[in-house]
């Protein structure tokens, strides 16, 4: 059996769960907000242990897959970069494990005996994230710099597009839910665009990395067998 995917035809699935996800998030938190129906924790964006997270979850450790296959080439093609691929990989797969393990909240509660929990620290977990979000930047800047154009600008663009949600309007919505609380609209809104970034900052991320797959892997064969 041969199955043929492009970069586009697997995004297109990935473009359309997300439009699926965020249009009942929206329907549903509108329609709470108009008091027309009870609020929905099953498809809320901001609810954890949920349709939302555990899509967020999947998608995410699907990336690690994807790098994992990427470092299995390269340690046999080009073993410097390799340990870029890998870590990478470790970096996606303990996000894609946060998603459902809630560890944030725990850093979270953490930091609330060590900094002032309110404006844009209300959520505090995005310091420690932040500041590791800055170093794994710095990190792997030069290797970005050797990697093919094409490859180099998707990268850079979906994780522009993943950090100004999960860090910058993270941040927006914590100082909005500290002054009006997180059951105000106003909240709603910031945290439905960070969500819907952090998403489409995946989506952005797979579609890159099958695309490099295709340019400079070309094929992945996987022989199944009884021994």
């Amino acid at each position: 059996m041969k199955i043929n995917l492009s970069s586009k035809s697997i995004a297109d699935v990935f473009i359309t769960i997300v439009t699926l996800l965020v249009t009942a998030h929206i329907v549903q938190v509108t329609l709470y907000h108009l008091d027309v129906f009870d609020y929905s924790r099953f498809l809320d964006f901001d609810t954890e242990n949920n349709l939302p997270s555990f899509y967020s979850a999947m998608a995410i450790e699907f990336c690690a897959i994807l790098l994992l296959i990427i470092y299995l080439h390269s340690k046999n093609t080009n073993r410097k970069e390799a340990g870029y691929w890998l870590g990478l990989a470790i970096i996606f797969a303990f996000l894609g494990f946060d998603e459902t393990a809630q560890i944030h909240e725990i850093v979270s509660d953490f930091f609330t005996l060590i900094v002032d929990a309110s404006g844009v620290l209300y959520f505090p977990w995005v310091l420690p994230y932040g500041l590791a979000t800055g170093l794994v930047a710095l990190i792997y800047w030069p290797w970005l710099r050797r990697l093919p154009r094409v490859s180099r600008n998707g990268f850079v663009i979906a994780g522009g597009v993943f950090v100004s949600g999960a860090i910058g309007i993270e941040m927006v919505s914590a100082s909005v839910a500290d002054v009006y609380s997180v059951s105000d609209w106003r909240y709603t809104i910031f945290y439905t665009v960070e969500e819907t970034l952090e998403m489409s900052g995946i989506v952005l991320f797979i579609r890159a990395l099958v695309r490099h797959m295709t340019q400079h892997i070309h094929q992945v064969t996987f022989d199944f067998s009884e021994e």
